[in-house]
């Protein structure tokens, strides 16, 4: 018998929605969640082998109180669909500006983590 325990992550919305992007020609389907109202934040998780917007969970769970969250998977990670493209630095930045395009009508709080900061700054 393991002495390991399940870690679950806090729920963030009731409902997971799909941005629906393509790159390449290629479509791909983005999870994301949004829950809580008032200023928007978008929160990022770090680029891992392992890598979902669940890593984002417990930060969102306290700030939905206070603020619009949305947490989202990277496309190929968590989720979101994983067609044939090349993901590379190109793919992620594109991605990002046009999930905030197309997502906020307004300025947004971006938070990440890790490596995905980078990508936050362009």
């Amino acid at each position: 018998m393991s002495n390991l325990t399940s870690i679950e992550s806090p729920v963030v919305a009731d409902t997971t929605s799909t941005y629906q992007w393509s790159w390449q020609g290629q479509s791909l389907s983005i999870a994301y969640e949004t829950a809580g109202a008032g200023a928007p934040i978008l929160l990022l998780p770090a680029f891992s082998t392992v890598s979902s917007r669940t890593e984002m969970s417990s930060l969102a769970v306290r700030l939905k109180s206070q603020f619009q969250v949305t947490t989202v998977d990277f496309p190929g990670f968590g989720d979101s669909s994983r067609p044939r493209v090349d993901y590379a630095p190109p793919l992620y930045r594109q991605f990002l500006a046009d999930f905030v395009r197309d997502m906020f009508s307004v300025p947004v709080i971006i938070i990440a983590a890790g490596h995905a900061a980078g990508y936050a700054l362009n």
